[in-house]
């Protein structure tokens, strides 16, 4: 005997809601994020010096899934557990990162962030132009405003001095969306060119690994600037 069609059209439909994935409630709103990179530094003659690069980032996401929209805000970069060697980035490097959009697909409970290439202290043609390898190449920029070219970080302990070079930053992530947090793994390429530095030893910088990197991501109750971020660090992420 043949069904209804008013029983029929229901029942085919929650057969069909069965079999395909639900997309997760997009996550629109406020979020501040912490990345952790875990490198090995080879010093010469000293070994290997291990330490994290953490940095904070504050995320404004809009649109519906699967397709979102991310205006990313760089808030903080600082380096710990070096112990030979401590590197500290200046706010104003920071400062000079300005905030950028980026894209991201929601698939279920998978959010992923195609790569994405920041270059710092120089204004190229491409994004995967050569970097500029000399202070006096036009390419060059004086992003974090200290008047000289490319940006300024200062390295202390059993060398100090202050290194000037341009940086080319890949990244891309890829986590899980549960609830109010959003936890996963990023994948980070950092190329550098040294310009200047205050002394000979600065000049080649030692040898980097990378031992893997991951993001933690919270939701904020509404909009937050990197200076609450920042000193609001511990109780976003305490868990």
């Amino acid at each position: 005997m043949r069904h209804p069609v008013g029983v029929r059209a229901p029942l085919t439909l929650c057969l069909a809601l069965l079999a395909t994935p639900a997309l997760a409630a997009p996550p629109t709103g406020w979020w501040a994020q912490r990345r952790v990179v875990l490198e090995t530094v080879d010093l010469p003659v000293l070994g290997d010096d291990d330490r994290r690069v953490i940095s904070l980032h504050l995320w404004h996401v809009e649109g519906e899934a699967p397709r979102l929209r991310i205006t990313e805000s760089t808030c903080a970069v600082r380096f710990e557990g070096e112990s030979m060697v401590t590197t500290k980035v200046p706010r104003a490097v920071v400062r000079g990162v300005p905030p950028t959009a980026r894209r991201a697909l929601l698939r279920g409970d998978r959010l992923v962030l195609p790569p994405r290439v920041e270059v710092r202290g120089a204004r190229l043609p491409r994004a995967d132009a050569p970097l500029p390898t000399r202070p006096d190449d036009a390419a060059v920029a004086d992003t974090d405003g200290d008047g000289r070219p490319g940006v300024t970080v200062r390295v202390e302990g059993i060398v100090d001095g202050d290194i000037q070079l341009v940086q080319r930053v890949t990244t891309s992530l890829e986590g899980r969306l549960r609830g109010d947090r959003i936890d996963g793994r990023l994948r980070l390429t950092d190329e550098q060119v040294v310009l200047g530095a205050s002394s000979d030893t600065l000049r080649t910088p030692p040898p980097r690994r990378q031992r893997g990197a991951t993001f933690s991501t919270r939701r904020l109750a509404g909009p937050r600037d990197c200076a609450w971020l920042e000193a609001h660090e511990a109780d976003v992420f305490e868990d």
